[in-house]
């Protein structure tokens, strides 16, 4: 492993308004209403559109950004309720800075925070399951928090079930041509007991240039065991 970043969880701040439920019924205003108001406040609301040929381009109306910027001010807020009582956003809600995550990440429908690792030198299988052993023993996860490994390493386990599928598939294809080919299974049999010498060099091979056994080079693996079948043919 060469690096290791983490993206920051903390050190956000936002403005977090909070409905006071009670205080907000007692005016007949459901949570839904006000946070309406807060959104059409900070947010803005698209009340027309200008047309300009082919192009449309949307009217919004938002308070200005002294106003918006300001949490005194966001408290301060006038509005009017559907009964024509006349109240301030601090009446029917708490609205403070909290501190957070700069930014919201989601995976699986789960919130969620990324450590990307860069490996070099060594095959990612053996360093994520060091990086496991090592998470395993020293990290303790509160209730709700869960662990994944995804990146490269969740494209390898994906590509290694399809091989455990593929080889033994290949191998028996090849037996069945050697033996439509010789009309003999002992023969079939015999040729294909030179697979596993060949692969013996293969692997040899691989260990001598200092590559790690990869995606790439199972496949190249599979095409040289298909070698014996077209050398008898």
């Amino acid at each position: 492993m060469s690096s290791a970043l983490a993206e920051r969880l903390t050190g956000g701040r936002s403005i977090d308004v909070e409905v006071d439920r009670a205080a907000a019924a007692r005016f007949g205003l459901s949570v839904a209403d006000v946070q309406s108001v807060v959104s059409t406040a900070i947010g803005g609301d698209n009340v027309g559109e200008v047309i300009q040929g082919r192009e449309r381009y949307p009217i919004n109306v938002r308070y200005p950004r002294e106003i918006r910027d300001s949490l005194q001010r966001l408290r301060e807020l006038p509005f009017v309720t559907e009964k024509g009582a006349q109240l301030l956003l601090q009446d029917v809600s708490r609205i403070s800075i909290e501190e957070g995550p700069p930014m919201l990440r989601s995976e699986n429908a789960r919130l969620s925070g990324w450590i990307y690792v860069d490996v070099r030198g060594r095959d990612l299988r053996s360093v994520v399951n060091d990086m496991q052993k090592a998470v395993r023993g020293s990290v303790k996860l509160p209730p709700g928090y869960a662990v994944s490994w995804s990146g490269q390493f969740e494209y390898l386990e994906r590509a290694t079930e399809r091989l455990r599928l593929v080889v033994p598939l290949t191998l028996a294809v090849i037996l069945v041509l050697l033996y439509v080919l010789f009309r003999s299974l002992g023969d079939a049999a015999l040729v294909m007991a030179a697979v596993p010498f060949s692969l013996v060099g293969g692997f040899w091979l691989v260990w001598a240039v200092g590559h790690s056994l990869s995606v790439a080079s199972a496949v190249g693996l599979i095409a040289l065991a298909e070698s014996p079948p077209s050398s008898a043919w």
